[in-house]
């Protein structure tokens, strides 16, 4: 069967295409069989041709051209041009499924008269992007009127440049029948164990390219093109079909990169040797064990999460300072003149922020123009930075310098899509482990009686990070005199975040570090933004381990 051209391909999968209002250029797929014919194609064959970076950095000049000639004192925007894109690895009888979201957006903040305003669209026209910038100005002179909430802008160095995630292969020039015969391969490496298996019929990976650019009034102009890999599978569960508890596993995390996250050549012997650990954990007897207050010892993907929801939240600077009060919520790590400086975690604990390739939150600059690099957090339990953004940075230090001479911008504003609008948000998290020997055995042989955490699960705070729980643990198991010994049914883990971190006993050495990503959510309405982290395993010398079960 001869191989289909675009526009055949288009009519034969029934793509919606946005009518004129989105200029063509909006397109959204279903999911869609992967065919004998489509399995020969690259999925970039099958897309409108693609704007131009010049063609988007004109669009940019066109906004701030009328931002300034509206009366805008400052002025930034990013726009943007993403391929999204979904895989499914089939089985024997279907070779898989796939789906294609071309989008294009753009954000445009200025500042007049001491206030600020954001207005963002997805229509690809000079005249539209120009009318955008001009409601902006006219957004902000109305807000200005009002005479509160004066912003200080404080421009950066103009930047300019362009940037593109290192990469080996692109995911886009590889042939779909390609990409589903290698997700098929990596699921059944899982299933094939004894005694797993998943709720999910195949393997699922979502690929994101986007080209963006950011220019501002200030003379900036940069160029980024990213490659991102968010895997929705390899999560399985051993003891299939579920009958009590689960052992959940996510061997490969979300990441910036081309195909070769997933043609590792030990890739299918991680994923195998996880399965396997899950359904041993999987045979061992289950209780729940009686509520109270005991040591943990956590691996290093968990360690991960809970750093990231509990510290790197409350670290960044808008929550300290109250902006996100009636958002996402404040920080127990506030006023900064108080906090800053002080003991705030165990002296084991050294965290640095960064945006570091591969982690899924690789740049080169953040989108407010402030080039990327790697900071101090916390320097042995001590408090030695927020997360800031060049407005915010005078004022956590409560200092009249300059922002530009203080030291704590790892360039961690952020806006997920180019119609959002930039916004502090936690980066990549980085926990220095122990120099000494110290593997998750040996942590657990220093237990009499507690529990072990292993694996992802889902860290819940309250409104201002102070306190929070664990829900869905990937495997909650009862430590008994060092050993593993039973899977805890009916348990979860609640902690007081200050109290957590100062119970801090032991970490994990370099062998146990973990790679992990996740997405946080901000903002009212509410975006979604990743973050990443690197760390080592870890005993908490005390938790609260609480009753999960209903009781009616």
């Amino acid at each position: 069967m001869p191989a289909l051209n675009r526009r055949d391909f288009l009519a034969h999968v029934s793509v919606a295409v946005a009518g004129a209002a989105l200029g063509g250029r909006n397109v959204f797929a279903q999911r869609t069989a992967i065919t004998s014919a489509t399995a020969v194609l690259p999925p970039i064959s099958l897309l409108p041709e693609p704007m131009t970076p010049a063609s988007l950095r004109a669009f940019a000049a066109h906004a701030l051209n009328a931002a300034r000639g509206a009366g805008a004192v400052h002025a930034d925007v990013r726009v943007c041009e993403q391929i999204r894109m979904r895989v499914d690895g089939g089985d024997a009888a279907i070779i898989g499924q796939f789906s294609l979201s071309p989008a294009f957006s753009y954000g445009i903040r200025v500042a007049v008269g001491g206030a600020t305003a954001f207005v963002h669209g997805v229509t690809p026209s000079a005249d539209a992007v120009a009318a955008a910038a001009r409601n902006a100005v006219a957004t902000a002179r109305g807000y200005a009127a009002f005479g509160e909430g004066r912003t200080v802008w404080t421009p950066g160095p103009a930047v300019s440049g362009e940037w593109t995630t290192p990469i080996q292969l692109d995911p886009f020039m590889v042939p779909l029948g390609d990409h589903a015969a290698l997700l098929s391969s990596l699921f059944m490496a899982a299933t094939r164990v004894r005694n797993v298996g998943s709720d999910l019929p195949s393997a699922t990976v979502n690929w994101t390219r986007e080209t963006r650019v950011y220019a501002s009034t200030s003379g900036s102009q940069v160029t980024q093109t990213f490659y991102q890999y968010e895997p929705e599978i390899f999560e399985f569960k051993a003891g299939y079909p579920m009958i009590e508890g689960r052992i959940a596993f996510r061997p490969v995390p979300a990441r910036s990169g081309g195909y070769e996250c997933l043609t590792a050549p030990d890739l299918q012997d991680r994923i195998k040797q996880q399965a396997d650990d899950a359904a041993r954990l999987l045979t061992l007897p289950h209780r729940p064990l009686d509520v109270g207050r005991y040591p943990m010892v956590v691996d290093g993907t968990m360690v991960g999460s809970l750093a990231a929801r509990t510290l790197g939240r409350a670290l960044e600077g808008d929550r300290v300072l109250g902006y996100e009060i009636g958002a996402s919520g404040g920080s127990y790590l506030a006023p900064p003149e108080d906090v800053m400086g002080t003991d705030i975690a165990s002296h084991l604990l050294t965290m640095t922020a960064g945006r570091p390739a591969p982690s899924i939150t690789a740049a080169k600059w953040d989108d407010d123009g402030t080039e990327t690099r790697e900071i101090p957090l916390i320097s042995n339990g001590r408090l030695v930075n927020y997360l800031a953004s060049r407005q915010m940075a005078t004022a956590l230090r409560g200092s009249t310098r300059s922002a530009d001479a203080l030291p704590g911008l790892p360039g961690c504003v952020t806006a997920p899509d180019g119609d959002n609008i930039p916004l502090i948000r936690t980066p990549h998290l980085a926990i220095a482990p122990s120099p000494s020997s110290a593997t998750l055995d040996d942590l657990c042989r220093g237990v009499k009686k507690g529990v072990l955490l292993l694996y992802k699960g889902y860290v819940s705070t309250d409104n201002t990070v102070a306190s929070g729980f664990v829900l869905y643990p990937g495997a909650l198991l009862e430590i008994d005199r060092g050993t593993v010994v039973r899977r805890l049914r009916g348990n979860g883990v609640q902690f007081a975040t200050r109290r957590v971190w100062q119970a801090l006993g032991a970490l994990g050495d370099a062998t146990t570090l973990a790679q992990n990503a996740g997405k946080m959510d901000k903002g009212q309405p509410s975006q979604f933004g990743a973050y990443s982290s690197s760390a080592p395993a870890a005993l908490f010398k005390e938790v609260d381990v609480i009753n999960t079960e209903i009781q009616i």
